[in-house]
């Protein structure tokens, strides 16, 4: 965070990427806590964007993951495959970890250009209440409503 708050004292703007976020005992407060942190310590004028993404595993990483051993619970969480054969969180799962952290940023929302990365329309309805019908669509909007990096 002492690097964001230079960097943004330096550049005028940076951006948060909350991707991959992460389901685990404790995620709503600290989740919460950190948005909290981030709202006191940027203003919206400083901040480019905000995305988010889940968990997203490919299965030659988990198989890899699988071979080293060790100690991880990566691979005991419940996980989903997405149409692509990746593994990730379920609908249901990602909708919730993206809504808490999405209502946590409540200040911000007016403001703030507010994402998510790499995720279906659907998904995006149900936490934003937006989706976009193509990436160029949506690309238009990013680059019309972010503000930009100078650095």
């Amino acid at each position: 965070l002492r690097a964001a708050r230079a960097m943004a004292d330096h550049c005028g703007n940076i951006a948060f990427h909350f991707h991959p976020m992460v389901y685990y005992q404790g995620w709503r407060e600290d989740y919460g806590a950190l948005a909290a942190t981030l709202i006191s310590r940027f203003p919206p004028e400083q901040i480019a964007f905000l995305s988010m993404g889940s968990v997203t595993l490919i299965r030659p990483v988990a198989q890899e993951i699988r071979r080293r051993g060790g100690e991880t619970k990566i691979l005991q969480m419940e996980m989903a495959s997405d149409p692509h054969g990746k593994l990730t969180y379920s609908d249901g799962r990602k909708v919730e970890l993206f809504r808490h952290l999405y209502a946590s940023f409540r200040p911000w929302h007016e403001d703030v250009f507010i994402y998510l990365c790499m995720e279906k329309a659907s998904i995006w309805e149900a936490v934003l209440g937006r989706s976009y019908a193509t990436n160029d669509a949506f690309e238009q909007d990013f680059a019309h409503r972010c503000r930009p990096v100078r650095g």
